[in-house]
């Protein structure tokens, strides 16, 4: 499944980047074989990290985030944004009629 963690920061959002930044290699290893981070971004003058991961299992989400990006400095709040699974499949020209 493919969640985006949106972090954000009252105060100040230039140190919460930092601290993901600095800390991304730490993250990645959290979740082990079990997840990767996918994207890393923000907006500018918003005071918001997203974090873009695919997991195998949506369960180590509360670890990883309890354990891990709660834990850095600057973060007061936490949304998780579930998205679908994507599925691609070939489309295949219909005949005109």
């Amino acid at each position: 499944m493919i969640s985006i963690i949106i972090t954000q920061a009252q105060e100040n959002p230039e140190l919460l980047w930092k601290g993901i930044i600095e800390n991304k290699n730490r993250l990645q290893n959290a979740f082990g074989n079990k997840g990767r981070l996918l994207y890393l971004s923000r907006r500018r003058n918003y005071n918001e990290a997203n974090l873009s991961v695919h997991v195998a299992d949506p369960n180590i989400l509360g670890e990883f985030i309890a354990h891990n990006l709660a834990k850095l400095q600057e973060v007061t709040s936490l949304w998780v944004v579930n998205m679908l699974q994507p599925s691609f499949s070939l489309c295949r020209k219909t005949p005109d009629i």
